[in-house]
């Protein structure tokens, strides 16, 4: 996200709507030439994963995102994964998440959630299958749409990581689809912590060797500064005085 100007804010406040605030990177690469016309999300030119393992027995991810504006009030979060060989109808059974001030590993701390709480509130196909740009009708790694709603996250302008993992009932992963392109892989900084070593390290594609990113989505209202607040103040004072 570049930021809001401030009759976006004014227009948050007014209405207190949901807006997307963040969205990480692209996931499909080609509209409509899935199977069945579903949308296709296939593998960058130089990448070789299908998608990072988040199992929160084992591996979780983390991505980095930048609160603007004054601040955020986040009412939901969306995520993405598959567990290969399902069907379309979803087999994950839990969405875990925590937001850290500060990179995970390297001196930030969690300024909201644990990894022990399933925030899980719906979970259904997204109408994209992960594939390689050759296979483009393979139904193998159908992706689901993971969505965390209910929240209500509030968080100074800065930034952040937020970590999240799933559960699911197959044997395979489950797996989180990198953020592709169909012309070039998009470079990241996704880190990923082992579970069992309690280490985090960059999560890196095991064809190029370079860092990746991660598809979420974060919801909510912007929260104006002070001063933002006391602009609103006054321009609703010189309102009522005009009508008077």
């Amino acid at each position: 996200m570049r930021g809001l100007t401030f009759g976006m804010v004014v227009a948050c406040v007014a209405t207190s709507a949901s807006a997307q605030l963040w969205d990480n990177g692209p996931l499909v690469t080609n509209p409509g030439a899935g199977a069945g016309g579903a949308n296709a999300s296939a593998i960058s030119p130089g990448q070789g994963t299908f998608g990072g393992g988040f199992n929160n027995a084992t591996f979780r991810f983390a991505e980095d995102f930048t609160v603007t504006g004054g601040g955020w009030n986040i009412t939901s979060m969306q995520f993405f994964g598959y567990q290969t060989n399902s069907t379309t109808t979803s087999t994950f059974t839990g969405l875990f998440a925590q937001i850290w001030n500060g990179t995970p590993g390297e001196g930030g701390s969690v300024v909201w959630g644990d990894m022990t709480t399933n925030l899980l509130t719906s979970s259904a196909f997204s109408n994209i299958y992960r594939v390689t740009s050759t296979t483009l009708t393979n139904t193998q790694r159908p992706i689901m749409n993971l969505l965390a709603d209910g929240l209500n996250i509030n968080l100074g302008n800065g930034a952040y990581w937020v970590e999240f993992a799933t559960t699911g009932t197959l044997a395979s992963g489950p797996w989180c689809p990198l953020v592709s392109d169909p012309v070039a892989p998009i470079i990241g900084n996704a880190r990923q912590f082992n579970v069992a070593t309690g280490v985090w390290a960059n999560a890196v594609d095991g064809t190029n060797g370079l860092g990746y990113a991660l598809p979420f989505i974060m919801n909510g209202t912007v929260v104006p500064a002070p001063g933002a607040l006391a602009l609103l103040g006054l321009a609703g004072l010189a309102g009522r005085r005009r009508r008077n």
